[in-house]
């Protein structure tokens, strides 16, 4: 089985790139890419959005984002199908990396968690799921999945993950996922080349 264990402790903090914040860098391909000069297939991060801010922009990539600590955020959308998206635990919104948003935080030190991808070279997905004290047995599709513990603590097969850690899967493999904190949250980002 081809898994990583990738601890939150070794992520890499970087400024946004709009200067307004950090973000903390779980993954990227390739690994020697970077966030400043767009040169990556896809990207996964996390963000503590302490006070209202606007998105940096990224063209030719498509971002997934979703809120996994606090009461969310509302965005304002400078798009012509969508002016505004209130953002709660969660919940996944996709949109395209150059829509203008600005976000309000609705309550202090709200984090995300984000994927950004270049849609010509692969197709992402992130799902959230509460995790349960029996082991819930689930198989892995996609080319390279991360499950990354969004909240609480869960254990997968051998690992015990905490908030943000997470375990890179390629392939398809069954794994067991289980907790003994009933608000335990995860994510599976699936990232596929087309």
């Amino acid at each position: 089985m081809n898994v990583k264990l990738i601890n939150s402790i070794n992520h890499i903090k970087t400024p946004w790139k709009n200067g307004q914040g950090t973000t903390t860098q779980i993954a990227i391909f390739p690994e020697t890419a970077n966030l400043v000069s767009q040169n990556f297939d896809w990207r996964i991060s996390s963000a503590c959005i302490s006070q209202d801010s606007d998105f940096s922009l990224f063209q030719n990539h498509h971002r997934l984002l979703s809120v996994i600590a606090g009461n969310g955020l509302r965005l304002s959308l400078n798009s012509s199908t969508l002016s505004e998206k209130l953002l709660t635990a969660f919940q996944v919104f996709e949109f395209s990396g150059v829509t203008n948003i600005q976000a309000k935080i609705l309550s202090p030190n709200v984090i995300d968690l984000g994927v950004i991808y270049d849609p010509n070279k692969v197709s992402a997905s992130m799902i959230f799921q509460k995790a349960k004290q029996t082991a819930e047995r689930t198989k892995t599709q996609s080319h390279i999945n991360f499950i990354i513990c969004a909240q609480g603590r869960i254990r997968i097969n051998d690992f015990n993950l905490l908030p943000l850690d997470c375990l890179r899967i390629e392939g398809s493999q069954t794994i067991e996922i289980r907790s003994d904190d009933f608000n335990s949250h995860f994510g599976i980002i699936s990232i596929n080349e087309l």
